[in-house]
């Protein structure tokens, strides 16, 4: 989880805080206006790379954030991804657009957890 490789890229770890954070914090900032919350005591943009919480810990916290993201979700009406939102870095956006945004995230960061993870085990165990 903390392995980082070479060229002070991120460590699986920090990037799996990351996806949570995003998802948690866009959301929460931008679609209900409520503060952001940083469950273990600062934002990963603000901690070293080769830093990250415990594994349990984290994998907690990301679990904790998919279940509120599906609850709000379900809980989001059709219309409602039409409304507009303000955003300080790129201006007017659609509800929709957030959702867009959380998702190519994770999807962007989810795709470097799996090279540096290919990088790391060898292929005969994949299929493991």
């Amino acid at each position: 989880m903390r392995w980082q490789p070479p060229n002070g890229a991120n460590s699986v770890g920090w990037l799996l805080w990351h996806i949570a954070e995003v998802e948690d914090n866009w959301v929460r900032d931008r679609l209900y206006g409520l503060p952001k919350r940083y469950p273990f005591g600062k934002s990963v943009k603000s901690t070293d790379a080769r830093k990250s919480p415990r594994k349990a810990e984290l994998v907690a916290y990301f679990h904790e954030v998919r279940t509120m993201t599906q609850a709000r979700l379900e809980q989001t009406s059709e219309a409602e991804f039409d409304r507009l939102v303000e955003d300080e870095q790129y201006g007017t956006l659609t509800v929709r657009q957030v959702w867009s945004g959380v998702v190519t995230s994770a999807a962007w960061h989810g795709g470097q957890i799996v090279l540096i993870a290919r990088r790391l085990v060898p292929a005969e165990r994949r299929s493991e």
